[in-house]
């Protein structure tokens, strides 16, 4: 079964309705309006004043964040050293006092391993 297709279509319903209305002749009667009020108004130029930041100010803040960080770095990485060289003494300590307890023989053992690791003998 074909459809054929209805010849009296009418384009001017295609699309959307407007569904606010205005009188006729209101926009020209409120531009009319707008113009007759703003008529004798006399516009002041406009004068844009920038806030101007004292340079010394900026400088010296400037100044004052970078020594801040600094030492704040300073602080940080001395904390840091102190607790690596301490904490490394005690698992040195550890590895010495845990290897003494090993018999000869895994005392050889580990010897004889850690001589032929690739790893650590680079």
């Amino acid at each position: 079964m074909i459809k054929i297709m209805d010849t009296k279509f009418d384009f001017k319903q295609v699309g959307k309705r407007m569904p606010y209305s205005t009188p006729d002749g209101f926009l020209k009667d409120m531009e009319s309006n707008i113009l007759e009020a703003v008529k004798n108004d006399t516009s002041q130029p406009v004068v844009v004043e920038q806030k101007k930041r004292p340079v010394l100010k900026v400088i010296w803040s400037a100044a004052l964040a970078a020594a801040a960080s600094v030492a704040l770095l300073f602080v940080v990485n001395m904390d840091f050293s102190a607790s690596r060289s301490s904490q490394a003494d005690s698992d040195l300590q550890a590895v010495d006092q845990a290897f003494a307890q090993l018999s000869s023989a895994d005392q050889a053992f580990l010897l004889d391993a850690y001589q032929d690791d690739v790893f650590l003998n680079n």
